[in-house]
């Protein structure tokens, strides 16, 4: 026998021969006690991390699944990881930061010239970017599903995403790409080749169940439409999402869900980081000091129902800040009646009222259907990429929001209280005036009471706390926060600004 073979026969002999079993039995009492207690915890944590995970993704429905990383009886696990990775750790790591890092490295496969794709195009005109944010997050867990790549069509292709105008004019002038991909596919012309065909119309269509043997399909809206749009296409993602991972919606809530996909494709560049940093200098926020948001979307929502008033929207951030102890109020807008309104209602408060300040054109003027029904006045690509900064930038602002007030009606509501649930790993409190289509399942059960659609009552931890009727002309008594020294939001500068995007005023 070789001198290493006899070491390590001699070390196995230690570790698990009659020897190295007689020494642990022959040791104290108290040593064996000790390591039992160990072993019995260490067994225990391990069970209840993977109970806790079992139900986070449910089971693939299609045999071409086997072997890839889904089990036979009903379990999904995450993504496979290129071989030279390192092992997953869950170590000092939250459940969403675990899964979302399994996502993400789904996003990026050993071999792109190999992998499965699922591209998504554009969404049509009529979708604001917080329903194209949620839309695309639903896409994600279809696309892990059927065990693919989500590839968004403009960070790929000359086709421009409608938010950015500027290179590389696609979710990349905010937002970190997902998947390394889909900068493969852009400049790497032979891989190109290897993956997609010549003519865009040799991609079949997503399909679901139906096309699932296809290596690369395409969800058509806007630029690779075969004809006509079906409005409700885009629901076969969202209504596949419900089906699948119903059972996890039920135990962890949907935020979570939005909380892991937004660590995933809504990771913010370097300069916005920077730039919502000096926002926040600028009005004088202590790091992560805590605020109420209120989310009011007037715009164009006339067309589809009455515009919450605006004296309930502050009457209700004005309790939760008399409940918490808050002074400041982050106001998210796309109309300058709001800002005013709100200002005038609160005029005697005690409490700031904060604001990204831009020019706000009347109306959804990004929605051309609208501008060409309302007769909107139109406006050039600029003041569009402004719009879309500016609600970039208030959805990272708000992040350090702990109650949130408006409709969860509204998609770009939903995006902002995800993005505060991922960025304190925990429930926010949420005033919605107004009950939202699917949205009850936000919370689990346990969380539930951090929830409120009675637009008379706030919910936990501020349930008891009386909401005023107030009036623009209404004065309010002094609450100890100290004597109120009112500070004017100071403009967000867009020129010298480390950002892609620049200001242009309107003609």
């Amino acid at each position: 026998m070789s001198r290493p073979a006899q070491n390590h026969a001699r070390w196995d002999s230690k570790l698990y021969g009659p020897y190295g079993f007689r020494r642990v039995l022959t040791g104290s009492r108290r040593g064996s006690l000790w390591l039992l207690a160990l072993l019995v915890f260490g067994v225990g944590f391990v069970l209840g991390f993977l109970c806790a995970s079992w139900e986070l993704f449910p089971a693939t429905w299609h045999e071409a699944a086997r072997g890839s990383g889904f089990s036979a009886d009903g379990g999904a696990e995450l993504p496979k990881r290129a071989p030279e990775s390192p092992p997953l750790s869950s170590r000092g790591r939250s459940v969403l930061d675990v899964v979302a890092a399994g996502l993400l490295e789904g996003q990026n496969p050993p071999d792109c010239g190999t992998a499965r794709y699922l591209i998504l195009d554009e969404l049509t005109d009529d979708h604001g970017l917080g329903f194209s944010l949620i839309t695309l997050f639903k896409f994600l867990y279809v696309a892990h599903l059927e065990q693919r790549v989500l590839l968004f069509l403009p960070s790929f292709t000359a086709f421009p995403w409608r938010w950015c105008h500027q290179a590389p004019s696609s979710y990349a002038c905010f937002f970190e790409e997902s998947s390394y991909c889909a900068s493969l596919l852009r400049f790497d012309q032979s891989l190109r080749q290897r993956v997609l065909p010549a003519n865009w119309d040799a991609i079949p269509d997503w399909k679901g169940l139906r096309s699932i043997d296809d290596q690369v399909v395409v969800f058509r809206q806007k630029y690779l439409s075969r004809g006509a749009i079906k409005r409700p296409a885009h629901y076969q993602a969202w209504d596949l999402f419900e089906r699948k991972f119903q059972g996890g919606l039920a135990k962890y809530g949907r935020f979570f869900y939005y909380a892991i996909a937004q660590r995933v494709l809504v990771r913010p560049l370097a300069w916005l980081e920077q730039a919502a940093q000096a926002q926040r200098e600028r009005w004088g926020l202590a790091p992560n000091e805590s605020l109420v948001v209120v989310h009011a979307r007037h715009g164009s929502k006339h067309t589809e129902q009455q515009h919450i008033p605006v004296a309930q929207l502050a009457a209700s951030a004005l309790a939760f800040c008399d409940c918490l102890g808050i002074r400041n109020i982050l106001l998210i807008t796309e109309t300058q009646e709001v800002i005013t309104e709100f200002e005038s209602v609160l005029a005697h408060a005690p409490v700031r009222v904060l604001y990204t300040e831009y020019w706000r054109p009347e109306g959804d003027v990004w929605n051309r259907d609208l501008v060409d029904r309302l007769k909107l006045r139109r406006v050039n690509d600029s003041v569009i990429d402004t719009i879309a900064y500016h609600s970039v930038l208030n959805l990272f602002l708000a992040r350090s929001g702990v109650a949130f007030v408006g409709t969860i009606q509204s998609a770009f509501l939903k995006l902002l209280v995800s993005t505060a649930y991922s960025w304190r790993q925990a429930p926010v409190s949420i005033h919605s005036l107004r009950a939202g289509w699917r949205i009850r399942d936000g919370y689990t059960r346990a969380n539930v009471k951090y929830w409120s659609f009675d637009p008379s009552r706030l919910p936990y931890p501020c349930a008891h706390v009386p909401i005023q009727h107030l009036e623009s002309t209404e004065h309010h008594q002094n609450r100890a926060y100290g004597v109120f020294t009112s500070v004017q939001p100071q403009p967000m500068p867009m020129q010298g600004e480390q950002t892609p995007l620049s200001s242009e005023s309107p003609d």
